[in-house]
């Protein structure tokens, strides 16, 4: 994300070319008046008036580009002003006139040399004068006016360089708090824009986990009861009517796995709840199972059957699902019990079989595919806020119990 550079703060700029260009039209002035005044008094001195002309003019065309570059006082200014002192020292030994031009002289003096350099110079700038005017006239004649005339007007121009100085610090320190508050500004919108494709990530990842809990829930365990009616009906004994009798089931489940896909798709509620509530949804797939694998299942209803959020019959359900695939699949139970209990807390859902038992610690994504059955059942119950918990041991059955609080309705 690109952004423009932020414009400089244009009072202060304003300003301070303003006394700047002052300065400059100050020497010009001062330097005709001078030259007026001393023609055809002394000798060379309209080539001395030219060498301070030229020598002002190139010093401020070098200030200026320095200025506009953003760079300290260049090497060439430096030799620039001391020639451009030079000259001066050489006019006002010539006549008093070019000793007006010290004023302009010291805010150069000051602009483009450090305090340490500048104030020695400046009070032999001031010396320098008085010098001239007791020669012309002696230093008898010399009176206070001679003394305080160049010595105010050197503290005028430090005052002055001072306060133009402290104009630039200001400047500077405006500038750089508006390129801090623009790279805030870019960083904030950089932060906003990570933070938006962070969610969109997020909510990628989510509907992908989803997806993944609901095929496995439907597909998954649909495929997985048509393959054991399959191989059930494919034993050796098995008459033609126990052949049909497993055409026609494995007919049943392709047709309700077909109708769960389809609700997965269109979000819909799952099509087991779609004839009526949650205890009779469970009870149709205990006996679905119960046909299906010969497993005594049954299922119990501890209290009055309450209403629930459409979201926590749904995740009840799966969850049973799931709980009985596992049982058909991997238990080799002869009975399970499947009871489902409501109050004011929230609901309960218990899963218990008297299988072959497992460790729940050492469970997890097997290489064929399948072992996600557990960690889907534990991601629906937190993402409503629920618990999972399961009891098992080798040999000694499992029990999968599922609460979700009514507090997360």
């Amino acid at each position: 994300m690109s952004s423009s550079a932020p414009a400089q703060p244009r009072p202060l700029v304003v300003l301070t070319r303003a006394l700047l260009l002052g300065q400059h039209a100050l020497f010009a002035i001062l330097l005709l008046v001078a030259w007026a005044r001393a023609a055809g008094e002394t000798p060379w001195f309209e080539l001395v008036a030219a060498g301070l002309g030229l020598g002002y003019a190139a010093l401020a065309v070098v200030e200026h580009r320095t200025a506009e570059a953003g760079e300290p006082s260049q090497p060439l200014a430096l030799v620039l002003l001391l020639l451009l002192l030079g000259a001066w020292f050489a006019s006002v030994s010539l006549t008093p006139d070019f000793a007006w031009l010290a004023f302009p002289l010291f805010f150069a003096v000051l602009r483009l040399l450090p305090s340490g350099w500048a104030l020695p110079l400046i009070v032999l700038m001031v010396l320098a004068v008085v010098w001239s005017h007791a020669r012309l006239s002696g230093w008898a004649d010399v009176g206070l006016a001679t003394v305080v005339g160049p010595t105010v007007g050197a503290l005028v121009s430090v005052g002055m360089a001072h306060a133009y100085r402290m104009l630039l610090r200001d400047n500077a320190i405006r500038q750089d708090l508006v390129d801090q508050l623009a790279a805030a500004k870019a960083d904030l919108e950089a932060t906003h824009e990570s933070l938006a494709e962070s969610r969109r990530q997020a909510g990628v990842l989510e509907e992908r986990a989803r997806l993944s809990r609901d095929i496995h829930d439907t597909l998954a365990q649909g495929f997985s009861s048509i393959l054991l009616v399959g191989r059930a009906a494919s034993q050796p004994g098995s008459g033609p009517i126990r052949l049909h009798q497993a055409l026609e089931e494995i007919e049943r489940q392709a047709a309700s796995s077909l109708a769960e896909a389809r609700a997965v798709i269109a979000d819909l509620t799952p099509q087991t709840l779609s004839g009526g509530d949650l205890p009779a949804a469970l009870e149709r797939l205990v006996t679905s199972v119960s046909e299906l694998s010969g497993i005594r299942a049954t299922f119990e209803l501890d209290g009055e059957p309450r209403p629930l959020p459409r979201t926590h019959e749904v995740a009840l359900l799966r969850l049973a699902q799931g709980a009985l695939a596992n049982v058909t699949a991997h238990a080799a139970a002869s009975r399970v019990v499947v009871s489902l209990s409501v109050d004011d807390g929230g609901a309960r859902l218990d899963v218990v079989d008297d299988g072959v038992g497992f460790e729940p610690g050492l469970t997890g994504p097997r290489e064929d595919g399948t072992g996600y059955g557990l960690r889907s059942m534990r991601e629906r119950m937190t993402a409503l806020g629920g618990q999972l918990t399961i009891e098992s041991a080798p040999g000694s059955g499992t029990a999968v119990a599922a609460h979700l609080p009514a507090a997360s309705a």
